[in-house]
């Protein structure tokens, strides 16, 4: 029952598993209705779009983490440029 596989393939509100080993067949299957509690709340079409759409998410993040990082590198390259054209004028 603590197999990875079995605990992966768990999905719904009934699962049979058969118990030969080494592999264990699980079947899934959701029964019945399924009910919320409390009022629907609102929610933007963008939260429900990356909310629905993981990867798309992940690949957001990741473009962003990209252009902090371009943007960083941008302002410590122009930052030094500028500290060492002080540094020879102040020499020469």
């Amino acid at each position: 029952m603590l197999d990875s596989t079995v605990q992966g393939n768990l999905k719904g509100d009934a699962a049979f598993i058969e118990l030969t080993s080494p592999k264990y067949k699980v079947t899934s299957m959701s029964v019945g209705k399924k009910y919320t509690t409390g009022e629907k709340g609102e929610v933007s079409l963008i939260d429900s779009f990356l909310h629905e759409y993981l990867y798309v998410f992940y690949g957001l993040v990741a473009a962003l983490i990209v252009i902090l990082a371009m943007f960083g590198y941008w302002v410590l390259r122009r930052y030094r440029v500028k500290r060492t054209t002080q540094n020879q004028k102040q020499q020469g």
